[in-house]
């Protein structure tokens, strides 16, 4: 940390003022967007860790939600939840979620991620 405080303001040879490297912006913190965008074309798949109470909106395509399929190995058959474009869903519990791209007219899953 403190390495990322150093390179961040090293002094101009031409001026007495700090002006910020390409190696101190690209080792500095990002800030966190409020929204991630994902796009899954039909039979691609994604495992995502997400967090209670996060809204998943399908922006266009289809797609289906399903616990991540270590968690339910010994116990049932996990059974998909299908979106379609312009529907809403609630992550009910913390952990991983295995989301689908499935196909459909409009093309890839578009979908967003709000915390």
């Amino acid at each position: 940390m403190f390495l990322t405080h150093v390179l961040r303001w090293l002094p101009a040879p031409w001026s007495g003022q700090h002006v910020p490297t390409r190696l101190a912006k690209a080792m500095a913190p990002r800030q966190a967007s409020t929204a991630d965008d994902h796009a899954l074309a039909a039979g691609q798949s994604t495992l995502l860790r997400l967090a209670r109470g996060t809204v998943l909106h399908l922006r266009g395509g289809e797609i289906s939600v399903e616990d991540a399929p270590a968690l339910w190995a010994d116990h049932c058959w996990p059974q998909p939840m299908r979106l379609r474009a312009g529907e809403t869903w609630i992550v009910p519990r913390t952990g991983w979620w295995r989301i689908d791209g499935r196909p459909s007219r409009d093309g890839v899953g578009r979908f967003s991620l709000r915390r």
